[in-house]
């Protein structure tokens, strides 16, 4: 196992409120302008979003937008840490899908894809997390990132999400759009086992806190005791999150 402190881990949340516009209202200017340039342009290109339900289409979208995040990671990681990684969200998504989990967004231009995103929509806590985008390099006039963000909000809103959390890392676009720090710690439970038959189980997580809790020292043991209840009480009402894990 890798622990990690406190300070190292930022998940980015922000509230759903009781429609998009309303949403867009309350953000700075600028970034009014941008969202709302963004979705006229996607809208005078005839750019089509859509959650893509239809089980052969959700295997294509998967597969495509895999391969766009990869294309824009080749350079900064090595062939190995791509693999790795994609493999990982791979492994994450079919989870997620397994168990109902999965929001799968994309945005067509005719029968092209320019971009979609991936949502675990976690029921217990009435959150809707975003997890993976994929995108061509190659649009210009819009940002589909950016468009299917807004599209995702709003299947949220109607579906009575309360909280769209914006997932790890602390780009600046997310606080553009609003999102405030939750500080995290957490614990990465990393098995030899790379077969996807070897993936954590998710009703091992509170044993498994419990034994990492008494591998720590006692500086960090407190920062990971309410993590380790929160997982236990997530499981005994029900949650089917808590298998959540940070991939990159």
């Amino acid at each position: 196992m890798n622990d990690r402190t406190v300070d190292q881990l930022l998940a980015l949340t922000m509230p759903v409120l009781d429609d998009v516009e309303t949403y867009i209202a309350g953000l700075g200017r600028s970034t009014r302008k941008g969202l709302r340039r963004d979705m006229r342009a996607a809208k005078a290109a005839g750019i089509e979003t859509r959650v893509i339900t239809e089980a052969r289409e959700r295997v294509m979208v998967r597969k495509k937008m895999l391969g766009l995040y990869a294309e824009k990671w080749a350079t900064a990681k090595t062939a190995s840490q791509l693999t790795e990684l994609v493999r990982r969200y791979d492994a994450f998504l079919k989870r997620a899908e397994a168990i109902g989990a999965l929001l799968l967004l994309a945005a067509f231009d005719g029968a092209r894809m320019v971009c979609a995103t991936a949502h675990v929509a976690d029921e217990a806590s009435r959150t809707m997390i975003s997890l993976l985008e994929g995108r061509v390099a190659d649009e210009k006039r819009f940002s589909p990132g950016m468009v299917l963000h807004l599209t995702a909000m709003e299947y949220a809103i109607a579906n009575g999400f309360e909280t769209y959390d914006m997932g790890y890392g602390n780009s600046e676009y997310k606080y553009q759009l609003g999102a405030t720090d939750t500080r995290l710690g957490y614990v990465l439970i990393d098995r030899s086992d790379r077969s996807e038959l070897g993936l954590f189980d998710a009703e091992q997580v509170p044993a498994a806190m419990h034994w990492s809790n008494g591998c720590c020292t006692k500086a960090r043991l407190s920062a990971h005791r309410p993590l380790s209840r929160r997982c236990g009480r997530s499981l005994e009402g029900g949650g089917k999150i808590c298998d959540a894990v940070n991939l990159d």
